[in-house]
Order: C-alpha cells, then sequence, then structure tokens
C-alpha cells in the first residue's frame, strides 16, 4: 500500500520544531505510560522512582500533553493528596492555595530554580515539558526553599542532539485554537545546542453575562516564547541558560464563579448590605430569592449584571457603583464588566555544573524572575447588580509590578565508596517595589488605597548524606539530613485618599524599617532520616521522619504585628514494588504518613488590647499561630502494562488532617473557645483517579499507532474556609454554627421564588468528579512523524460544583465555582 502523501504536506507548509530530550536529564516524559523503571531527580541527582525513600507522583510531559493539561489546575485531578482551592485560571496565589495533604504551601521550582508565586499560576511552567514531580511531606535538606507540604518540580525540555522539532496546530469549540512547536537545532555537535520553544493560545470564556451576552470569565489568551542554551566546552563542565517570556491576556477579574447562595436570616450584616443597596431588609431578601429563582433558570454558567462602576479614562472620570434600590431588575449595568487587563513576566535561568574527577561535582543555580501587570480592577464579586464585595469599586487603573525574584544555590556533590552527600546554600530574595494595590476587598462602604512595599529575604545551609549497609545486610541504606535557615521580612504600607486619584494624597501609613509591623527576623532548623531497604530487585520499604518549618510574615496588627512560621514533624512509611507475570507489568507504590503539626497559622479572632499596655479590649481578626493539628492519610498509585492492549493508571488517597487545639474568641459567649473540631479547608478527605488506555490492534506499520485513553477522577465533598464551631453559638440560629448544606425551605429564610427544597451549599463544596476523553493517531497510515489527536473534556458535561467562593460568613453570600462545560478540540501535529 502506498502511503499517502500527508508528511509532505506538513513538511512544505509547517517549520520543523523538537525531539524527546535526553534521556537522562529530562526523565519521565511519559512516566504514566510505562509501569517499569522512570527516573525522577526528587534528590538532586537522576534515580529510578522505585528507588527513592519518599512519596514521589510523575507526570509525563507527553502524558500532560495528551490530558490536556496547560496549567497548575490540571494538574490536582492527576496527583493524589494534592489540592488547589479555586479554579480561576492563573491565579496569581496559586502556590499559597495549593495544599498537599492538606498542608499549605508548597515549593515550586522551575529548571531547579524556586518561582514566585505569581509566575507559577499561569501557564508557562507547564508548557513543553519533560515532567512535573510531585515529593509530598516535608522539603529542605535538599533544596533551597523549605516547605512543610512538599515540592513540585517543573522540568522543561532540554536541547537534543539532532536536529528535530515538532508542530501542532489545534482548534475546536470556545473559539479554541492554538499553535505549538519547537525545534532543536545543534549549533556546535556536543558543544553548543539551542532549543527554540513557543505557544500561542486562546480560548474564549465560558461564564457569560445573562443581561449583556457578554464573555465575564473562564477566558484562557497567552503567549510563551522559551530559549534554552546548552554549551559543554568540556566533558567536565556544562552550562545551562533559560530564557523565557509570557504574556497573558484578559487574565480576567471576576474569577469564573456565578451566583450560588444567600444567608437569608436577619442579621446585622445583611442590614449593612441592605443600607448600602438604598433597600429595607425585607427588599434585600426579597432580591436574593429573585436572583436565586433566575439563576435556576439560566443555568450555572451565567452571571446577573455587575455592580462595578467604570475606570478613569480622558474623556470622563472614574464612577462608582450604582445604588439600585428596591427594584434591581431595573437597574442597567455600568458599560465596563469585570475582568481585562494583562500580564508580562520574564524568567532567566543559568546553571552551571563542573565535575571534578568521578566523585565529585559542582553546581551553581542563579535565577531572575520579573514582570509587570496591568488591570483596571473591575471585580464583580458575586456576579448580580447588588452592591456587595467588589474589589476596588472606585476602579482605579492600575500599572502592578509583579514580583521580582532572585535566588542564588551552590551546591557540592560528592561520593566516598559507600557513602555520597550533598551540601548547599542557598540565598533567594523577593520584593514588589512601589506597588500600588487595588486595596482589600471592601464594600462601597469602606474603599480604599493602598501602595505596599513588601520584601522578603531567606538564607539557608542545607546538608543530606546516605549511606550504603549492604556489606552489613544486602539492601540496607540510611540517610540523614538538616538545613539552617534566616529568615528576614520587611513591609511598609501607604494609605492614600481613593477619591482624590489620581493625584495621590497620603492619609497615612504603618509598618517600615525598625518596626513591629514593618520588619522580623526567624530562625528555624529543619531534618529528616530515615532508611529503606530493597527486599528484591523489585521491592523497596522506607521508613523516613521529617521536620519542616514554612516562613513567617507581617501583618497590620500593632498587637499581633507578625505570625511565625509553623513546623510539621512528619513521619512516613511506604513501600515501592514492580509485580511481573508474564507480559503484564504492574507497578504499586503507597505511603502511609502521620504528623505531628505545631504553631499552625490560621485566621482568627481574639480579644485583645488595641494597643499594648492599653488596657483597652477589642476584637481583633487576624493571622496567628493559635492551633495545632495532627495530619495522617495514606496514597496508592498503581500503574500497569496489561499485555500490548491496555494501560492502566490509578490513584486512591485518604487524607484526614484534624485540628487537636484551635484558639477562637467566641463573641456571643464573650469567651475563648477551643475550636477543635473545626474542619480543615480544601482538604477532601478521599480522591480518586483512573486512566485506562487502549491501543486500538491494528497494523501499524501501515495504519499508525491508535490510543483511546479516559482520565476519571473523583473527590469527596471539602469544606471551602470555615471558621465556626459544630454546634451554633445560637441554638435557635443554625448560621452561627459550621453550616455544609441545608434545603432550600422556608425554615432556613428563602422565599417562595427559591424555596425549591433543593441543596445549598453554605460552607462546603459537595463530592465531584470529571471523565476526561482523548484519542491519539500516531504515524497517520503510515507517515512517520504526522499525528492527529482528539480531545474532549467533562465528557459527560456534568454541571458538579467544584468549590465555593469561601464568603457565606463574611458577605452572607457564595458563589459556585463549577466544573467546566464540554469542550473538544482537534489536533495535527508533525515530528521529524
Amino acid at each position: 500500500m502506498e502511503k499517502i502523501g500527508l508528511k509532505s504536506i506538513l513538511l512544505a507548509s509547517t517549520i520543523a520544531v523538537s525531539a524527546p530530550a535526553l534521556a537522562a536529564q529530562a526523565p519521565a516524559e511519559s512516566a504514566q505510560a510505562d509501569a517499569g523503571d522512570i527516573v525522577v531527580t526528587a534528590r538532586r541527582t537522576n534515580e529510578s522512582l522505585q528507588k527513592v525513600p519518599v512519596a514521589v507522583s510523575v507526570l509525563g510531559g507527553e502524558d500532560m500533553s495528551k490530558n490536556n493539561i496547560v496549567d497548575s489546575y490540571g494538574i490536582l485531578a492527576q496527583v493524589p493528596g494534592l489540592q488547589n482551592i479555586t479554579r480561576n485560571q492563573g491565579n496569581p496565589s496559586a502556590v499559597s492555595f495549593l495544599k498537599i495533604r492538606g498542608v499549605a504551601p508548597a515549593a515550586v521550582y522551575f529548571n531547579e530554580a524556586p518561582v514566585p508565586a505569581m509566575q507559577w499560576g499561569w501557564y508557562a511552567p507547564f508548557f513543553d515539558l519533560a515532567n512535573v514531580q510531585v515529593l509530598k511531606g516535608p522539603q529542605g535538606t535538599l533544596f533551597g526553599q523549605a516547605s512543610n507540604a512538599g515540592a513540585i518540580l517543573n522540568t522543561p525540555k532540554r536541547p537534543g542532539d539532532d536536529f528535530s522539532g515538532y508542530m501542532k496546530v489545534s482548534a475546536g469549540n470556545y473559539n479554541f485554537r492554538s499553535i505549538e512547536g519547537a525545534v532543536d537545532i545543534p549549533v556546535i555537535k556536543d558543544v553548543l545546542a539551542v532549543r527554540l520553544a513557543g505557544i500561542d493560545y486562546h480560548r474564549d470564556g465560558y461564564v457569560r453575562d445573562s443581561l449583556s451576552d457578554r464573555i465575564v470569565a473562564g477566558t484562557m489568551d497567552y503567549k510563551v516564547g522559551r530559549a534554552t542554551i546548552v554549551f559543554t566546552p568540556s566533558d567536565n563542565i556544562e552550562n545551562v541558560t533559560l530564557f523565557q517570556y509570557e504574556l497573558v491576556k484578559d487574565f480576567g477579574g471576576a474569577g469564573t464563579s456565578t451566583p450560588g447562595d444567600y444567608s437569608m436570616v436577619p442579621n446585622a450584616l445583611n442590614n449593612t448590605i441592605a443600607a448600602t443597596n438604598g433597600m429595607t431588609l425585607a427588599q434585600l431578601i426579597a432580591a436574593r430569592d429573585q436572583i436565586l429563582a433566575n439563576q435556576r433558570v439560566i443555568g450555572p454558567y451565567r452571571t446577573q449584571g455587575w455592580s462595578n462602576g467604570c475606570p478613569a479614562s480622558a474623556l470622563a472620570p472614574a464612577t462608582t457603583s450604582t445604588v439600585p434600590g428596591p427594584n434591581v431588575s431595573s437597574v442597567v449595568p455600568q458599560p465596563c464588566p469585570p475582568g481585562g487587563g494583562f500580564f508580562r513576566d520574564y524568567e532567566l535561568i543559568n546553571t552551571t555544573t563542573v565535575h571534578l574527577g568521578e566523585s565529585f561535582s559542582l553546581k551553581n543555580v542563579f535565577s531572575h524572575t520579573w514582570g509587570k501587570m496591568t488591570w483596571f480592577g473591575l471585580s464583580d464579586n458575586d456576579g448580580t447588580r447588588i452592591i456587595g464585595n467588589e474589589l476596588n469599586p472606585r476602579n482605579v487603573s492600575i500599572v502592578n509590578p509583579t514580583p521580582s525574584g532572585t535566588s542564588e544555590e551552590l551546591q557540592v556533590n560528592g561520593k566516598f565508596n559507600n557513602f555520597d552527600f550533598v551540601l548547599g546554600g542557598f540565598y533567594y530574595k523577593e520584593t514588589p517595589t512601589n506597588v500600588l494595590g487595588f486595596g482589600n476587598y471592601t464594600t462601597s462602604i469602606s474603599q480604599s488605597l493602598t501602595r505596599s512595599i513588601i520584601q522578603t529575604v531567606s538564607k539557608s545551609v542545607y546538608g543530606q548524606g546516605n549511606l550504603d549497609l549492604s556489606g552489613v545486610l544486602p539492601g540496607l541504606k540510611v540517610f540523614a539530613g538538616a538545613r539552617r535557615t534566616w529568615d528576614t521580612a520587611r513591609r511598609q504600607q501607604f494609605i492614600y485618599a481613593p477619591a482624590a486619584f489620581p493625584t495621590l494624597t497620603q492619609t497615612g501609613s504603618n509598618g517600615g524599617p525598625g518596626t513591629a509591623t514593618g520588619e522580623a527576623h526567624w530562625q528555624h532548623t529543619s531534618y529528616t532520616v530515615g532508611a529503606q531497604y530493597q527486599i528484591t530487585p523489585d521491592t523497596m520499604v522506607y521508613l523516613n521522619n521529617s521536620k519542616g518549618n514554612s516562613a513567617g510574615g507581617l501583618q497590620n496588627n500593632n498587637v499581633l504585628p507578625k505570625f511565625d512560621p509553623d513546623q510539621l514533624n512528619n513521619l512516613e512509611f511506604g513501600f515501592k514494588t514492580i509485580i511481573r507475570a508474564g507480559d503484564t507489568r504492574i507497578r504499586v507504590n503507597g505511603a502511609a504518613y502521620y504528623g505531628w503539626y505545631n504553631n499552625v497559622k490560621v485566621n482568627t479572632v481574639q480579644n485583645l488590647e488595641t494597643a499594648p499596655g492599653s488596657g483597652v479590649f477589642s476584637l481583633i481578626n487576624s493571622v496567628d499561630n493559635a492551633a495545632q493539628a495532627r495530619i495522617k492519610g495514606f496514597e496508592l498509585e498503581v500503574g500497569a502494562n496489561v499485555g500490548r492492549l491496555f494501560e492502566l493508571n490509578g490513584f486512591v488517597a485518604l487524607q484526614d488532617p484534624r485540628y487537636t487545639h484551635y484558639r477562637f474568641f467566641n463573641s456571643l459567649a464573650n469567651t475563648t473557645v477551643d475550636l477543635v473540631d473545626q474542619p480543615f479547608s480544601q482538604a477532601p478527605r478521599w480522591q480518586l483517579g483512573f486512566s485506562p488506555t487502549f491501543h486500538v490492534p491494528v497494523d501499524e506499520e501501515k495504519v499508525g499507532k491508535i490510543d483511546i485513553g479516559l482520565a476519571i477522577n473523583w473527590r469527596s465533598k471539602m469544606w471551602a474556609n470555615p471558621v465556626k464551631p459544630v454546634v451554633p453559638n445560637d441554638p435557635n440560629n443554625p448560621d452561627t454554627g459550621l453550616l455544609c448544606v441545608v434545603p432550600r425551605t422556608a425554615a432556613y429564610g428563602y422565599g417562595p421564588l427559591s424555596a425549591d427544597g433543593k441543596k445549598a451549599y453554605k460552607g462546603c463544596a459537595p463530592a465531584a468528579g470529571n471523565i476526561n476523553l482523548n484519542v491519539n493517531w500516531e504515524n497517520v497510515l503510515g507517515n512517520e512523524g504526522v499525528s492527529l489527536g482528539f480531545t474532549v473534556t467533562n465528557l459527560t458535561a456534568n454541571h458538579a460544583i467544584y468549590g465555593l467562593s469561601s464568603q457565606y460568613d463574611t458577605l452572607n453570600a457564595n458563589q459556585y465555582q463549577y466544573n467546566e462545560p464540554r469542550m473538544y478540540h482537534l489536533t495535527l501535529g508533525y515530528k521529524f
């Protein structure tokens, strides 16, 4: 059979772009598809996943591409024990919100360099990757940054030895279109190689306003360019320089939430909101009753107008929110929908490795990140025309530098017979200079405009050694490591009169050098110790104990000006094994853990003196080390190749974090209470994942290779951000206690239009799941390098609630974040 000439057509019309990276330096590119050996760098050296005595989950770059993982949220469904707080694409606080085993935040690295939260929250770290590795539990004795939760290592692809490349174009519904490619250029063979990669990605948003039919959220529109240069002047010296540019357009301010639920009880907060909107309390309740009834009709991906005003322009001054009065439905939103803005960031990473003979090496990793964000601050926070918790409702147009981060890490690796070690020193400084902030999330009652200068500096030394005791007991190894960290935080905030903008009239300030709220220093020590035993060549067990620390911080509170690092002392037992039966290979990795979590940072209310020694007490809401907890759970990951037709990958995870102490002031009882039964936020008890792949039995030489795969995931319910006792403070008012879900009935204050008896989620999101489909056809009709792909996300088009806006206790309102609607796209690719 003569091959159809697709290859020649593509070659004539496209630019040739990337080959697989070197296996030793960009491991695990198809990790999920291989139940055998997977190479990882979890201990700063290349070694088999099955030999590493720590829980590690690996996503290969090819697997991520097939499963349409393009941002930080996408990896959550693939990794047990990993959870995030929101679905808002490009969340600029993604790292802060990211949790592993119920603990936050995680330390994140890109090409071995630390990544500021904002930069990792976008899209560039998930494009043209070799793999993503998720290390769980306290880290720090092998890495620059310390973390209680774990570490996430994003490894981009490196240049290959040959001139090679790929290009692929995609198109689908929601006006989705993408073009992506990379090229490896061996400038001087074995001496100088370059890899150039880029992507241009656009997808229209899926949340529309029901009044104007304008897209208000869910848009993804970005471009990324990356250049990697590998210079090897000799066999003993290698220098890798990576430069990356990213542009994110229309990143939005409304999130992806739509009106979900309200508190209908006659409390003080509702009275305030009613007055702000020119209503009586009864009129506010009636308006919310109508909104909930409307939402049931228009569906989960629609909002009901917005209440923010418009920014200043050359033609008109800024406008404030329109006060609706009793008849909300008659209000016409101002012509400035939420969203807009753009974000640019740059990253430069230079890594130099010098091999000093066969047993020693030096590695230096330098990085610098910087950027700029421009946004009008147009954010309506409840998706209606009712004035509530809008961000910066005076709509000041602001340009913000993103956090500028500089890191320097020097590392020594050595080996003496059966003992190997890593020693390192680390420096990191992050500072957004002259940031003009949007102010806090405030109602139109209390508007603010602030300018903050915030700086964090971290210095540390660390080391870890591994001793092979096979001479005593074959297969036995022990390891130990320690880290000493010195952290500094500085902040200064200037307060301006927002009505005077653009003239900055300063009305006050707080913080500054040498003040309690402006400067703080901490020192802390981390360690790890453990052992591993290779029972058979395919089976290993391990036990480790690791103690870690997170960073402290400052706040504008004269009584509690700072909060200290929290500590997690974690004990973990795990096993890793490969089962072989004929042509079937099954990889089974499991870990069970228990941790003592002390000095935990929580949001709490306490009855404290307004100033030290004043004798005047007031309720103060702040971050404080007011809690202790215990962390426990287990994770099981399975990967199997069943003959030549099937690949099966799956996981199950149980996480059960619980507070053992939580100091909180009960204002109704006028006494301090212990919220010991308070659930952890954003920590579902169960997570399940299953990804079967079927290899269609065809003549691969004539037809090509066809794979059909599913990615199925599910999690149990999870709490948003509750800070209430389980038993209500007021027995006659259930809202004064912890509420997950109630029926929408008159007994809970719902009006005649919305009292349909269905479930209303107050403080938790229900259990939810999702199914994605991907079909990949490689070497189409025998044309080598030509590929076709078809992807469907949310195959069943379920509208599950994946998260809440967590404002039920602060605004008497919740927005629901639903699963993305069903989306599909077709991809045409070419490799050579």
